[in-house]
């Protein structure tokens, strides 16, 4: 995941989401506040779409599988999990 953030977004724009998050959390007490969701395509998209193949593909093994994640990144493996083949394909 470092490697993608260094590969797609500036040190200045790093720089102004820190900015951001100290605001959020010192100036306004928004200890909610996750610049993660904010920039999704930078610190997300990549993460979110290997925990949707991983949870497919234990669902395909195995009638019940529990997964423990945040509560914030459903969204996105939900949308990641539809964008799925229907049908497995294996490594042949």
């Amino acid at each position: 995941m470092r490697e993608r953030v260094a590969n797609t977004i500036k040190i200045d724009h790093l720089k102004q989401v820190f900015e951001e998050n100290l605001s959020e959390l010192d100036d306004k007490g928004n200890f909610g506040y996750n610049p993660q969701l904010k920039y999704k395509q930078v610190f997300l998209e990549l993460r979110t779409r290997y925990m949707s193949e991983v949870l497919r593909q234990l669902t395909s093994i195995s009638p019940t599988v529990v997964a423990v994640v945040e509560h914030d990144l459903l969204p996105s493996i939900e949308e990641d999990w539809k964008k799925i083949a229907p049908k497995i394909q294996g490594y042949e």
